[in-house]
Formats: C-alpha cells, sequence, structure tokens
C-alpha cells in the first residue's frame, strides 16, 4: 500500500522538464538555476534541486538535450521510481530495456518514439544516477568516448 501511494504521488505531482524544453521552461519547472557550467560553443549545463533530487540539465542552443536525476539522499531509485520519471521526462511510446549490450554499470532504455535513451548507475555507497537524453547526445557521447579511448592508445 505504501509503495503504491508513493507511486501515486510521484506521477500525480512531480513534474520533470521534458527532454527539448527551453531553458525557460526548465526555469518555470524548477526554480532558477543554481550553477550555470558553459561547456562549449551553444552549449552549457545547469545544476537544479527540485523537490528531493539533484537535477542537471545539458542544453544546447537553450534547448535541453540529456537530464541527470539524482536523489539527494543516499538511495537507490526504485524500478517503480524510474518508470515514472521517464515517463514525465520523455513521455510517448514505450521505455523498453536494451539487453543487447552487457554492462555491469548501468542498465540502459530505450525509446524509439520519443527518440531517448536513458541509463541508471547503481552505486552500493552512493545513491543512484538516472540520466534521460535525446538519441542524438547519446550517439555524440559515445563518439566522443570512443575517439578518447582511441586516442589512448596512441604511440603504441
Amino acid at each position: 500500500m505504501k509503495n503504491a501511494l508513493f507511486i501515486f504521488l510521484l506521477s500525480s505531482t512531480v513534474v520533470f522538464a521534458r527532454i527539448g524544453e527551453s531553458n525557460i521552461e526548465i526555469k518555470q519547472r524548477y526554480g532558477g538555476v543554481q550553477t550555470r557550467t558553459a561547456t562549449g560553443t551553444n552549449t552549457w549545463t545547469g545544476a537544479y534541486v527540485f523537490k528531493e533530487y539533484f537535477v542537471m540539465v545539458y542544453f544546447l542552443d537553450n534547448k535541453s538535450e540529456a537530464e541527470t536525476i539524482k536523489p539527494i539522499e543516499a538511495r537507490k531509485i526504485s524500478d517503480d521510481e524510474r518508470e515514472a520519471l521517464l515517463k514525465s521526462i520523455a513521455p510517448g511510446g514505450e521505455w523498453k530495456k536494451d539487453d543487447s549490450q552487457f554492462n555491469f554499470m548501468a542498465s540502459i532504455w530505450i525509446n524509439a518514439t520519443a527518440h531517448a535513451v536513458a541509463y541508471q548507475k547503481d552505486s552500493i555507497r552512493d545513491s543512484s544516477t538516472l540520466i534521460v537524453t535525446t538519441m542524438d547526445f547519446y550517439n555524440r557521447m559515445e563518439a566522443e568516448k570512443k575517439a578518447k579511448d582511441k586516442s589512448k592508445a596512441d604511440g603504441f
């Protein structure tokens, strides 16, 4: 009964920003940005505290393209909580777990309709982290990571 009440409250009262919203819309949802950090040309991150979460929003041309959500209290994000967050942040379509790649560090979900990817990292000593991104952002970050990994071996 407690879990059902928690999920009802989470899904009915917590309204998270949606991927693709402007920085103005995000401000209306989360309040003022706590910390703003330029990360490149027309890209920046905004740190927010909303309800019981730390939220980091990644912006490109003042449109959100990714969000990192982490509970303030050191705890794991439950399956029901994750589902509610995913439906709120990238609505439409169905979130499906991607078991095609083995990754003991994170679980990955894909929503083809919303063109979104999510992954959850759980820590033994710290809170879970849920990252929700556009497919474009995810693919760009993966390409950058691969390029960095290849450059590490340069000179051998």
